[in-house]
């Protein structure tokens, strides 16, 4: 990572959203303020915020929403990898992806949206389901499992459990094109 230097600032705010930083002090959501690995982003009724991160991508959050920044990170080969969980509401990402190497997701409880594309939108705000729209280029859904998550590949192959896990997981990945929208619930089997 580049020092302290801002992974994500906010460029345009309308309404009453604000920033829980990972220290627990709090602020406005307003333009220019930054955000950190760790920060989470809510926004109440008729409000809107939108956030440009480092590497050009950019998100708007949606009324009634909540985000965590899991993970803004830029690695020493100058790849991003930014993790967003989208606790409730609704949030459209443009993402920029310089190269393969960068990583943009986006997780709820019960999927994760990984990018290949540009512009895609995730909404829950209606029930405990993700639904992923692609609005340009394709996204990646797969249903989340958490005791995958943080596992290397080189763990989970030790493991004859984790693998078959995430050999099923690999099979029901859903690549989405342009215009289609897909429905993720809970997958009571993993």
């Amino acid at each position: 990572t580049k020092g302290n230097s801002p992974s994500a600032v906010v460029v345009f705010s309308v309404g009453e959203a604000k920033i829980l930083h990972a220290d627990l002090t709090e602020e406005k959501a307003a333009l220019g303020a930054s955000l950190k690995t760790g920060d989470k982003v809510s926004t109440k009724q008729k409000s809107k915020v939108d956030i440009q991160f480092a590497d050009g991508s950019a998100i708007r959050i949606s009324e009634n929403s909540v985000i965590d920044f899991d993970a803004l990170s830029i690695n020493s080969h100058g790849n991003s990898d930014t993790r967003l969980a989208l606790v409730s509401g609704k949030v459209f990402a443009k993402v920029n992806k310089a190269s393969k190497e960068d990583q943009f997701s986006v997780v709820t409880p019960t999927a994760i949206a990984g990018v290949r594309g540009t512009s895609f939108i995730v909404d829950r705000s209606k029930s405990d389901k993700a639904v992923v729209k692609v609005l340009d280029g394709t996204v990646a859904v797969a249903p989340r499992v958490v005791v995958l998550e943080g596992l290397s590949d080189e763990e989970i192959a030790k493991d004859e459990d984790l693998k078959k896990i995430q050999q099923t997981v690999a099979s029901s990945e859903i690549v989405l094109e342009k215009n289609q929208a897909s429905v993720v619930k809970a997958d009571e089997n993993l």
